[in-house]
């Protein structure tokens, strides 16, 4: 779709450079380095509207979601808890370039299962549109998806805009494509060619459907034209032209058609048109115009249509509110309505959703019906048989940021994930802290938001393009944005004069950045981009240095002020020679030049400004931003083409993700984060240099200690100097840049062969577990040799360590098979490669082994549960607080997890109290020091659980932490505690060995030790625990503890002692009799907390990758029914 009212970029040529500020910028690699690494968020759902959806299975358990973000998500609908399963990643850049518009399925398998998956969008280089083919659901379980083929892209072999919609003809031999450019293309799959192109539109092409014979094509465009075609001869057959009279002269948009669906018995076609009109036609010719009625008065455009497959029912998803003045902001609400076919009477509005919902699709069997938007960009799954059946809900941890501002003290930011200035319930805003790195909850009236007026100065908005900017006596300025290249304004702020930018700009947030305009002549100065969405909120800091922007991409963005108000230079210096030959004799550091990539020496062989070519290089620093600058040098004998846009980057970037994780990152790879958030939800993209190969994706922290940099971003943060990563004065300058080093240090190859397993389903084997035999292939793909060697295979079942191969010296391939033993129950096999630069890859897949018929004859499992509390420290002086209820919550918790619900699951329970004034330094090392002897001692190993839950005072000093203990004092707290470290190491060990490791922490408080403790050395110790796959449950991730006096125990306790009772069942909606698992569980302790302190306190538990969620975590392994699941041979 190509409208401009209220949509996110839609296709077009876009140059995706970024850029500087004030002659500096974050340098990132030019586009002719398509293997760069580039820095993702992984939401864990969607962080962009979703704009196609798939059932892939006949009874509708597996979904897809392809959307803007990039990704094309699998869902598995199968589960007790449906969840995310795979993620297929096509080719990507920067900006919107790889954003994903439409996918197809094709309607059958060959002889391997495989079908053909087409997914396309905005191709990696804009000028083109890539269609990628991906075989599904594949052959090789990859992770990012296996790659059959590339279409040919770019004329006059392919498309040379934007692909906005696909669809395979009934045979799937034959797909059809419409593009931007116009034009659709029918591909030859038997050849990968083009066959026909089909002209006939006079702009975007933005929906197409094959009718059920194959041998027609319907297509709906930007120009309000439906087309009617025979395949086979390249014609039109019939054409449905607007009706006059519902057409609007104001709005010309308003006829475009963006969206169709077609009968499958071949008797209709239904079009959705921008001005709101659904309407119905004969597909024989498209005779017989009827407008179907509309689910309310007042709606707007129609963004998405779905048909049953038996053409009885039509889903539509139709903006809640019609845009009454051209001035306002849009709505972006969208009703879901259900309909009967043929007249299209509305049965039933399904949901009103928060923001723009672009897809919707029935499941084969029709029992199913889909849709996808909101700000979280979730997919919902409704039961049509049964509506009052609560849906399933599928979405990843981010939501859009509608407001935000700066706390009085410029160090925190203040944001919502709800539009103001909608009706309803005043928005909750959630601060995060800078410098202290933590989010919490915050008060509005506290915050410094958008600068509405300046001295007299306001903004009176005409239409979605256009501002007018007045002072006081009402002279101004009319400012004009461009509908293709700046889209339509979101927010706007006046932005004060400050040292840093003598004069006072007014910032205009759009749909592809925030665009500067000076007060004293309006003329435009900067264009900020790296959001990859609407701009729907910004506001300067306090102090005038940094602007902060919240947009509809589920990001915060925080961008230097720093010469905002004037013109960016390129950054380079040229050189005429006699003979009139130009050269490159100075690149300034983090300059647009040095991120375009010249170098000093270039000989200048042509230039372009905007498309035509120029000699006068003396006007480039005079060009404005967002226009397109080419360069044509000769370097070492070769041509080179450079290209930059004089954009400007983020200085930093911000994920608060909602279950309070969060990430913070520059555009070169720097960063910091909470304690699973950059192994959560930020990671590294690589495309490889071959379309045909797949693409590599793997999460930041597997360069945490090269990139992550609290110190410096903290540095950063404070003086706004983007030189804050550069070596102190008389260091050495760094070998590598951060890009430089995650391109070179690369990661092994690992694939996991000879499994036969369902797609997305775990394996199962036979009944009482066996060996299961896998093939292990690793290499390196380190481009120089002798890098990267393979150093170790490592094989765990739950944690447990079952087998380890090492390569002395290293060896550039391997190539084992193995073999891995499990017992009843459910499993999580996790294979990890080790490189010689210690860089890991891991691939994880779940083993399900049903009950034998009869029970084991062997030593039953063990649960040791070690609880340790103290409430009162040293002497009367000892300057360490009291802690409330430690000792009753540590002891009343100790029993609760002993026998859960008064009786115990285990036949060898071991409960260890230690409290009070018993809970001193030598006992506790002395407890610690047992389980590591019993482990030793093979008293507990494989099959096992130890839960451990202290209650006391957490203290960090320099880089170490400890647990304090009752002869603890701040002046011996140093050496009169319990290292966390010797914690980890012990409980590691047993989690090494297969027992299953649960860390229950209660240990900042609202009294706390001088000077005050922060949660930043708790998640730190929680990220050491994490690694070590012991699962970690901490009582508040943002702040104290508190207590519920009228319970007499903490929050964190009342949380755990509540989870077995009514309330914390509610959520279980099946299966009320089985196992609490262990999501189950943390899930219910979470709520609990949040409950009874008013939601101001946030338990958080850290369940490690190699341990299944659906772990039975009170029950032994013998007691833990796996749900049915169809066998690998079945």
């Amino acid at each position: 779709m190509y409208r401009h009212r209220h949509c996110w970029i839609r296709g077009g040529a876009l140059f995706l450079i970024s850029a500087v500020w004030g002659g500096r910028a974050e340098a990132q690699a030019n586009l002719g380095d398509i293997t760069q690494p580039i820095p993702v968020v992984n939401s864990g759902g969607h962080s962009a509207p979703v704009r196609s959806l798939i059932f892939t299975a006949a009874d509708g358990s597996t979904i897809l979601s392809g959307g803007m973000d990039k990704v094309v998500n699998v869902w598995n609908l199968g589960d007790p808890r449906p969840r995310l399963v795979r993620t297929i990643r096509p080719r990507i850049w920067r900006g919107y370039a790889g954003s994903i518009y439409a996918m197809a399925l094709s309607p059958a398998a060959d002889a391997r299962g495989q079908k053909l998956l087409a997914v396309a969008g905005i191709g990696v280089d804009s000028n083109r549109a890539e269609i990628n083919l991906f075989r599904f659901p594949g052959l090789e379980h990859g992770t990012t998806g296996e790659v059959d083929s590339q279409l040919p892209s770019g004329p006059p072999r392919g498309h040379g805009m934007s692909v906005m919609c696909l669809s395979f003809d009934p045979t799937g031999q034959f797909l059809a494509s419409g593009s931007n450019d116009a034009t659709v293309r029918i591909w030859g799959l038997q050849t990968r060619t083009t066959t026909s192109v089909l002209t006939g539109h006079k702009g975007p092409v933005n929906t197409l459907a094959y009718t059920p014979s194959g041998r027609r094509l319907v297509t709906g465009g930007a120009d309000g034209l439906l087309n009617l075609w025979d395949v086979a001869r390249g014609a039109i057959i019939a054409t449905a032209r607007p009706n006059p009279a519902r057409q609007n002269p104001a709005d010309p948009a308003g006829d475009a058609i963006n969206a169709l669906v077609v009968s499958p018995k071949g008797t209709w076609v239904v079009i959705g048109r921008e001005n709101g009109d659904l309407v119905r036609f004969d597909l024989a010719n498209l005779a017989n115009e009827t407008l179907l009625p509309r689910g309310e008065n007042g709606q707007g455009a129609v963004e998405a249509l779905a048909v049953s497959h038996d053409g009885n029912q039509l889903v539509s998803s139709v903006l809640s509110h019609r845009l009454v003045r051209s001035s306002d902001l849009p709505s972006v609400e969208c009703d879901v309505e259900l309909r009967t076919m043929p007249q299209g009477a509305v049965t039933s509005r399904l949901a009103r959703v928060s923001n723009l919902v672009n897809a919707c699709t029935f499941s084969p069997d029709d029992k199913r019906l889909a849709f996808a938007g909101g700000d979280t960009q979730g997919i919902t799954i409704r039961e049509l048989a049964d509506p009052n059946r609560p849906p399933i809900e599928l979405a990843g941890q981010g939501s859009s940021i509608w407001d935000l501002g700066f706390g009085p003290d410029g160090r925190t930011v203040g944001f919502s994930r709800s539009r103001p200035d909608l009706p309803g319930p005043a928005p909750k805003y959630e601060d995060f802290d800078l410098r202290g790195q933590r989010v919490t909850l915050f008060d509005r009236g506290e915050l410094s938001r958008a600068v509405s007026t300046l001295d007299g100065w306001k903004v009176q908005p005409i239409d979605p393009y256009t501002l007018d900017l007045r002072n006081a006596q009402g002279q101004g300025y009319r400012l004009k944005l461009d509908p293709n290249t700046d889209r339509r304004w979101w927010s706007y702020s006046f932005i004060p004069k400050s040292p840093t930018h003598p004069l006072p700009m007014l910032a205009v947030g759009s749909e592809v950045g925030v665009i500067f305009f000076r007060l004293q002549d309006g003329a435009r100065t900067r264009i900020y981009a790296g959001h990859s969405g609407p701009v729907y909120s910004l506001a300067p800091s306090p102090d005038g240095v940094w602007l902060a922007t919240g947009s509809a991409d589920q990001t915060v963005r925080f961008w230097r002020l720093a010469g905002c108000d004037t013109l960016p230079p390129l950054g380079a210096r040229f050189d005429t020679a006699a003979g009139g030959q130009i050269s490159v004799a100075a690149v300034e550091p983090r300059s647009f030049a040095e991120v375009m990539d010249l170098h000093v020496g270039d000989q200048v062989q042509k230039l372009y400004i905007a498309a035509k070519e120029t000699s006068e290089i003396g006007q480039l620093d005079k060009v404005l931003p967002n226009t397109k600058i080419e360069f044509v040098v000769l370097r070492a004998g070769k041509r080179v083409e450079l290209i930059t846009t004089k954009r400007d980057a983020p200085a930093i970037s911000l994920f608060p993700a909602l279950d309070r994780e969060w990430v913070l990152w520059t555009p070169r790879g720097y960063y910091d984060t909470s304690a699973i958030g950059d192994r959560k939800y930020l990671g590294w993209h690589r495309n490889r240099l071959a379309p045909t190969e797949s693409t590599d994706y793997f999460s930041f922290d597997n360069f945490e200690k090269e990139l992550r940099k609290p110190s410096e971003l903290d540095r950063l943060l404070q003086t706004a100097d983007l030189g804050a990563f550069d070596p102190a004065p008389g260091e050495p300058a760094p070998l590598r840049q951060p890009e430089q080093i995650v391109a070179e240090d690369r990661l092994p190859r690992l694939e996991i062969l000879g499994l036969a397993r369902p797609g997305f389903e775990p394996l199962v084997v036979g009944g009482g577990g066996g060996a299961v035999p896998i093939r292990v292939h690793a290499t390196t793909e380190d481009g120089v040799a002798g890098r990267g060697l393979i150093s170790a295979l490592r094989v765990l079942v739950d944690s447990g360590k079952v087998s380890e191969l090492l390569f002395d010296p290293p060896i550039a391939a391997v190539d084992r098979e193995l073999t891995v033993n499990v017992n009843p129950g459910i499993h999580k096999v996790s294979v990890v490669a080790v490189n010689s630069l210690a860089k890991e890859r891991t691939n994880v897949f779940e083993v399900i082994a049903p009950e034998p018929p009869k029970p084991v004859e062997e030593a039953p499992p063990r649960l040791v549960v070690l609880a340790i509390g103290a409430d009162r420290f040293g002497t009367g002086d000892s300057g360490l607080p009291r802690i409330p209820f430690a000792t009753e919550d540590t002891r009343d918790v100790a029993a609760f997890l002993g026998a859960p619900g008064g009786a115990s699951r285990f036949q060898r329970v071991d409960v260890r109290p230690i409290l009070g004034a018993d809970a001193t330094t030598e006992r506790i090392l002395a407890a610690f020091k047992t389980l590591d002897d019993e482990r030793d001692q093979g008293k507990l190993g494989q099959g096992d659980s130890v839960f451990v839950t202290i209650d006391s005072h957490f203290l960090t000093h320099g880089k170490d932490a400890t647990i304090l203990a009752a002869d603890s004092t701040l002046r011996t707290a140093a050496t009169a505690s319990i290292s966390t470290t010797v914690i980890a190491e012990t409980l590691g060990q047993l989690a090494d060995y297969g027992c299953t490791v649960m860390l229950m922490l209660d240990t900042l408080h609202e009294k706390r030790p001088a000077p005050p403790q922060t949660n930043r050395g708790l998640n730190e110790w929680a990220r050491l625990l994490y690694r070590r796959n012991v699962i970690t449950m901490v009582s508040s991730i943002h702040g104290p503890s508190q207590s519920v006096v009228s319970r007499g125990h903490g929050a964190f306790a009342v949380g755990i002692l509540d989870s077995l009772n009514v309330q914390g069942r509610s959520r279980l909606t099946s299966e009320a009799d089985r196992p609490l698992t262990l999501f189950d569980f943390q899930d219910r302790v979470a709520r609990n907390v949040q409950g009874v302190t008013n939601r101001q306190q946030h338990a958080r538990c850290y369940i490690p990758d190699a341990i299944a969620s659906q772990t039975a975590i009170f029950d032994p392994p013998a007691r833990s029914q796996p749900r049915r699941l169809r066998a690998a041979s079945e």
